[in-house]
């Protein structure tokens, strides 16, 4: 959000600051109900996640963001617009994210391979 501040409160004002403060909270609300859930899908034997589990968490990140962006875009009246490209931009940085830590704990420990 600190590169994002500047150049939204030149073009946009207190309007274009609401619109990417808003996204951020959408975003990060959603990465953090979807990591919760992964916490809980764990498997017991200590290898990983299961394929099921890792879909399913995007697919709850993927629902809590549309319905909170929906939310919040039926109560931003002005600068609708910004709110959906800091939206998009946020929700694609922080997928990245959210997918680089879901590969590693599928792949669960890395045992390294004896030479033979």
């Amino acid at each position: 959000m600190g590169l994002g501040g500047w150049p939204s409160w030149m073009k946009w004002g207190q309007d274009g600051i609401t619109a990417m403060c808003s996204a951020a909270v959408v975003c990060m609300v959603a990465l953090v109900v979807s990591l919760l859930v992964c916490s809980l899908g764990h498997s017991s034997d200590g290898t990983g996640f299961s394929v099921t589990t890792i879909l399913s968490v995007t697919g709850i990140r993927i629902l809590v963001t549309l319905v909170g962006a929906l939310i919040v875009y039926m109560l931003f009246e002005s600068k609708r617009v910004v709110f959906v490209g800091w939206l998009m931009l946020d929700y694609f940085a922080l997928l990245v994210l959210e997918t680089r830590v879901l590969l590693k704990l599928a792949c669960g420990p890395q045992k390294p391979v004896a030479d033979q």
